[in-house]
């Protein structure tokens, strides 16, 4: 890269999402105007996060995303279904071949934490997957998955119970537990 003053590849991101102020915003851009190499990690992020959003349109991977991700989605045409839950709460949800996005929404306290993985676990307690390290915003009170709406649609009645987990070198904390319950529409 030649560029002297590489802009930063988190405000790129922020850039690409608009969720800079617009005096950020501005000064991106008259940079972005006059330098190759910028805009070309620019473009090479686009077309990954383009790709990233086809194996989310084809229901194929639990995605943290932000609220202007989602807005640009819905911008675009694409419909969502949401679901909303407080920590320790539980919601009765469904996705329908209508549906492009299945969207929970758990909220959380994100102040102090260092490193945040989301569980998806059986009822029991143990773990079926779990997401390491996810992007999270620690002035943000929530946490926003798209969940895969594909294998949602395809499956039977499910509970799957959410859980954030702030992570720690030396220990794990729960921050909250969600539980979802699927019925097939």
């Amino acid at each position: 890269m030649s560029c002297a003053n590489p802009i930063d590849p988190t405000i790129l991101a922020d850039y690409w999402l608009a969720e800079l102020s617009e005096n950020q915003d501005r000064a991106v851009e008259e940079h972005l105007f006059s330098c190759g190499d910028c805009s070309q990690q620019l473009q090479s992020m686009v077309q990954l996060g383009q790709g990233i959003r086809t194996l989310a349109e084809q229901g194929n991977l639990p995605l943290i995303v932000t609220q202007g991700f989602l807005d640009r989605l819905t911008g675009q045409g694409f419909r969502t279904r949401e679901y909303s839950v407080p920590a320790g709460g539980r919601v009765e949800c469904t996705v329908t071949s209508q549906d492009d996005f299945l969207i929970g929404r758990m909220a959380a306290n994100l102040r102090d934490v260092e490193r945040l993985d989301l569980a998806m676990c059986e009822p029991s307690g143990e773990e079926r997957r779990r997401l390491r390290d996810i992007p999270f915003r620690a002035d943000s009170a929530e946490v926003i998955l798209n969940y895969p709406v594909g294998p949602a649609r395809q499956s039977g009645p499910d509970l799957v119970v959410m859980k954030l987990l702030a992570v720690s070198e030396k220990s794990e904390r729960l921050l909250g537990e969600y539980t979802f319950n699927h019925t097939p529409s």
